[in-house]
């Protein structure tokens, strides 16, 4: 099985050689309370502590994950964990750009990508790797960070992740997931990507307040 590459997908140089990105997105209005709870919560803690953040996800597909059990690590339901992907520009954001998410009103460039590094997450007991979309049959659970190894790295790096004749599986490879058990603290975030300076802005605002806010950055190629 082909190793991680040392320089992760997507991500602004320099970061320390070996070390993954992690990708998760959300709307730029969810900054501000991200900042007052110090951090990324999963969608079982936004319950339980009464927020309601701006959804840019299928309300069926959420509904599942609440009830797709982890036999890894710390258990629960996805809906326990806070998501990333592997790599920008993900077929989640591309269903979003073609409309298709009708919960969701918005536009690709009210998104933003929270970036942080798998390593630095991978606290043992808090973290699961899945080799694909979690909601589907042949998704593998793992609480070792060896399964990294048996991720589609090369179908990470690409731009184009459709389904072909010969391979049905490329997009369901492509949204492979990380996830960390209940929160993420703000400290963990190591860089924010926007589509726009005007949306860049608005994060770097929403961050303003905090010690040692992340680096924000436009990145237009990781959108659609």
């Amino acid at each position: 099985m082909a190793s991680p590459p040392a320089k992760p997908i997507g991500s602004p140089q320099p970061w320390v050689a070996g070390r993954v990105a992690a990708y998760h997105i959300t709307h730029i209005d969810n900054l501000e309370s991200i900042v007052e709870s110090g951090g990324l919560d999963c969608d079982n803690g936004c319950a339980q502590a009464g927020r309601v953040p701006v959804s840019i996800a299928y309300a069926s597909l959420k509904k599942q994950r609440a009830e797709t059990v982890v036999e890894v690590a710390a258990g629960g339901t996805l809906a326990d964990y806070v998501p990333f992907y592997y790599a920008p520009r993900s077929p989640m954001l591309y269903t979003i750009w073609r409309g298709n998410v009708m919960e969701y009103e918005g536009s690709q460039d009210e998104i933003v990508h929270l970036v942080c590094e798998v390593e630095s997450l991978a606290e043992p007991g808090r973290f699961v790797i899945i080799n694909r979309h979690p909601i589907t049959a042949l998704a593998e659970q793992f609480d070792d960070l060896t399964a990294l190894e048996g991720l589609d790295w090369p179908l990470m790096k690409a731009t184009r992740w459709r389904d072909t004749d010969a391979d049905g599986d490329r997009k369901f490879r492509r949204q492979a997931e990380f996830l960390v058990h209940q929160h993420v603290p703000i400290e963990a975030i190591r860089l924010v990507g926007a589509m726009t300076d005007a949306v860049a802005q608005r994060a770097a605002t929403a961050l303003a307040t905090l010690p040692n806010p992340p680096r924000v950055i436009v990145r237009r190629g990781w959108y659609y």
